[in-house]
Formats: structure tokens, sequence, C-alpha cells
């Protein structure tokens, strides 16, 4: 399958070999048998988060089952991880994840608003051992422990309240000694292999996009929910997000005025800007996806902090629209002929007046983004605006962390 997007999986069963959950894998194709990702091992936990979240859907890659998810330290320490449900995934901490203080803070954090993690590849005289308290489960890593002390490790982590889950079992054998000494789950090809889960790239309209993006200003909801039908990745990638979101609720929703509604149009905005960036300057880990999207965020931000005051979604949306323009080397007017747009938002995209245009002027000067005039003395510009070069520096780190969290979510869109 060309152009897809792919997530291994591989059960975990009990002592009666049900299956209790699966491990999610990255997986590069659909013919991969294992991550070939050098080591860029973030990338991989990434991918892993986006295609479970939003293209296969927690319910279709686990059914009832518990999720493990392996991340890395910097993933635990991102926002990404928030995206995932809480009664539904254990976040497995990589082996080679550095335990300091900014890390154990966050696993404690974790803990408290009720996420569950477990330690990777767990041996005898392992150095995370003064770390136990901060994990639920913790997985052994069979072929490293010698036969004679995986009785004493076992049931030492059994006495301190951990989970234990035996990985790489490949034989009756090594299954019943792993019961016997206090196993409580079990993961191996003894028990079945790691298969890979595939979904073709349908790809999506992009003039249907555009006009969705400016219909989340002023349409209601009925109307938007129509055009939301008439591109049926999105609606099915939003039906996904709504049902698996944390503060989704508890009753699955099927309509996608449903969707609308408890999404909300702030972040429907986001996933089709992301969609159609994604599109026009490719993978959202790359720095010119980042950047355009940075440039929308920094806007929006700023839009709330200047003296006139702006609208922070039509400031948001000018943003996206200036970097769809640079992207595609399209005319702005041609681009945005037949929106439905505010006058505010049109003035300050085709002729650069407005508390828009001037906003337009400023972000475009810090980051680069679109042909237009460049600011020559950014201090004077933000005086002009009512801002100061803290307020400058204090926005401009909310976008990079709002970039990042929004391209860990959604690598693979």
């Amino acid at each position: 399958m060309q152009g897809g997007y792919f997530l291994g999986r591989q059960p975990i069963v009990d002592a009666k070999r049900h299956v209790v959950g699966y491990e999610l894998l990255y997986r590069g194709g659909a013919d991969a048998q294992h991550a070939d990702f050098g080591e860029d091992y973030d990338s991989a936990s990434i991918k892993v988060i986006a295609n479970a979240f939003a293209r296969f859907g927690l319910k279709g890659v686990l059914g009832p089952h518990l999720g493990l998810i392996n991340v890395t330290r910097d993933m635990l320490l991102s926002d990404c991880v928030n995206a995932l449900p809480k009664e539904r995934v254990i976040f497995e901490i990589l082996e080679n994840a550095e335990f300091d203080e900014a890390l154990v803070r966050r696993c404690k954090d974790l803990e408290e608003r009720g996420y569950r993690l477990a330690l990777d590849d767990y041996v005898v005289d392992d150095p995370r051992e003064p770390y136990l308290d901060l994990v639920k489960l913790v997985k052994l890593d069979l072929p490293a422990i010698d036969k004679g002390e995986l009785r004493p490790l076992a049931r030492s982590l059994v006495r301190a309240g951990k989970i234990v889950l035996a990985e790489k079992v490949e034989t009756a054998e090594q299954f019943e000694t792993c019961r016997k000494v206090g196993c409580t789950f079990f993961q191996g090809y003894f028990f079945a292999r790691p298969s890979t889960l595939s979904a073709r790239d349908g790809g999506e309209d992009r003039n249907g996009l555009v006009q969705i993006l400016s219909m989340t200003e002023r349409a209601d909801t009925e109307r938007l929910a129509e055009a939301v039908e008439a591109q049926p990745e999105l609606s099915l990638r939003l039906l996904r997000i709504a049902n698996s979101a944390e503060s989704g609720g508890v009753e699955p929703i099927a309509s996608l005025r449903a969707v609308i509604v408890r999404l909300g149009r702030s972040s429907l905005r986001r996933w089709v800007s992301i969609l159609l960036l994604a599109d026009a300057v490719g993978d959202p880990a790359g720095p010119r996806f980042q950047n355009a999207l940075r440039g929308a965020r920094l806007l929006e931000l700023l839009s709330e902090r200047t003296r006139a005051g702006c609208e922070a979604g039509s400031a948001f949306l000018s943003g996206i629209l200036r970097s769809l323009a640079d992207a595609g080397d399209t005319d702005m007017e041609e681009l945005i002929s037949g929106l439905d747009l505010d006058e505010v938002i049109c003035e300050g995209l085709l002729q650069g007046t407005g508390i828009i245009g001037e906003l337009l002027l400023l972000t475009g000067s810090l980051t680069g983004i679109g042909d237009g005039p460049r600011v020559d003395d950014i201090e004077e510009q933000l005086a002009h605006l009512g801002l100061t070069t803290e307020i400058l520096l204090e926005e401009e780190t909310r976008a990079y962390e709002w970039v990042h969290e929004m391209a860990a979510e959604l690598s693979g869109v």
C-alpha cells in the first residue's frame, strides 16, 4: 500500500491466555515486521499516537482492551500524551529514558491525574529500581534474565505492589515458568506475532477544506455539518477524535453535528488547518509545517493582547490562509474568492490594513512567511499595537509549545 498509514500491535494476555491489551508499535509499511526508524524514537512514538488516535481510532485498534504505548523521555514531558484517554492507555517508558528531576516530576503529575506508567525491559540490578514507585506495571526482559534470577526478581516486584508482565515469551515452558513465579501478564511470539493495521490515504478536496475553514467563523452548525459530510476522510477522522478524546464523554456519537458541538469550532478549525497545511507544505514534523502553524498561532495569541483587540479565530484563520497562499505560490485574491470571510480578514489579507493587516506584517517579519513587506523596527511595531517585547517573547514561547503539541498529535495526517 503506497501513501498509507500503518500501526503495529501485539497482544498481551493473562494467565488463561485471554487478550487483555495490545502493545502499539511503529510500522513504516504494510510488510514491516519491526520498527525501522533509526534513532528517531520520538518520531516513531508520535506516529503511533497520531495513528492510534486519529487515523484508526482507539476503539478500532484496542476494542475494549488497554493499549501500551512506548514513549521517550521527551514525549512524556510533552503535552501530546494528554490527547489519549487515561482509562485506555498505559505509557511504557523506554529503557533509555533518563530519570532526571523533570521526568520524575512529570511522572508524579501524570499519576496524580490518573495516568498509568510502565517500565520497559526491566532486568536484574536495573538502575531504574529507585523509580519503581512511579509506575504501576513492570515489563521483564525475559532473554536478559537468567532462569535462576527470574523468580526472586518477579517476587520482589510483586511484593512491591507492581503488576509484572513477562515479555518476549517464546515457548510453553517459558510461559509456565513466568506464570509460576508471579507474572500476571504475558507477551511474545508464543502467543502471537505483531500484526500491522493499515489505512489508505484517501486525500482531501483542498477547495472544500478551505471553504469549511472559512465557515467555522460564522456558518450555523447545520450548514457546517453538511460541508464536513462532503469530505469523507475528514468526517471519519473527526468522528474518531470525538469518540476517543478524554474530554469527549462516555456516550459514543455518530452524527457530524454532534461532533462539531462536542469538539467545538476552535478544535474543528485547527484540524482542518492541519490537513490543509500538511497537504501544502508536507510532513507535520517538518520545519516548514511547524513554522507555518507557529505563524498562525502567534498571530492568534497576539491578537488577544493588542490595544485595538481582535477576534482570535479571525486572526488564526488569516494566518493559515497566508501560509496556504505562500506555500502554494497562489494569488491571495484567488485563494479567498468565494469564501464567506469577515471584511476585517479580507482587508488584512488583500490590502494589509486594519488590525489583521498590522499583525500579519509583524508575524510575517518574525517568521518569514509570505512575500509582503517587512518591519524594520520590531519594537516600534509592537508599541504601535500596544505590545511589548516581553509580551512577544511570552506568546512566542506559547506558540512554539502549542505547535510541538499539535505536530505530535497530528503527525502522519
